[in-house]
């Protein structure tokens, strides 16, 4: 069993080492139970807000620590990246960083657990290429600007 203070640095060594406050099941294996445990702050914080007279262990002071590391508690799961909207800089960087670590831009479900909802991102963009590709009038997300970013990168927008 684990204090809170323990788990609140696992937390923090979880960020410094993923750059967010994401942990799931697949993402926690460093620290066992972390993602429970953190599912349990996020369901008392939910009781917390229904009772008028509130009683449970989610102080507001632990309540403050979590959100100041970035901890979203208003999740009902771990964060989807659907919730959580990047920028385009932002996934940019993150394709960056993915094509750094493997070499190569071919994000799939499988190797991109360090980026969440990258894989589905990109997959929007695809889909944008091929709705580009046929219009005759495109008005559509994926700028010339955007392609170019993504071919200049490696990314296979046709795949």
């Amino acid at each position: 069993k684990h204090t809170w203070s323990e788990r609140i640095e696992q937390l923090k060594s979880f960020k410094a080492k993923n750059g967010h406050c994401n942990v799931t099941l697949v993402n926690s294996d460093e620290f066992p139970g972390l993602f429970t445990y953190l599912g349990k702050y996020r369901w008392e914080w939910r009781r917390k807000r229904k009772a008028e007279n509130y009683n449970g262990f989610l102080t507001d002071a632990k309540e403050e620590e979590l959100t100041a590391l970035g901890f979203c508690l208003s999740e009902t799961r771990s964060i989807s990246n659907e919730k959580r909207k990047y920028t385009w800089s932002e996934r940019i960087e993150q394709l960056k960083s993915f094509k750094a670590k493997n070499g190569h831009c071919n994000v799939t479900l499988v190797n991109s657990d360090e980026f969440p909802g990258l894989f589905t991102y990109l997959g929007k963009y695809r889909w944008e290429w091929r709705r580009k590709r046929k219009a005759e009038n495109y008005n559509g997300f994926l700028t010339d600007a955007k392609e170019e970013e993504l071919t200049a990168l490696g990314f296979c927008l046709s795949e």
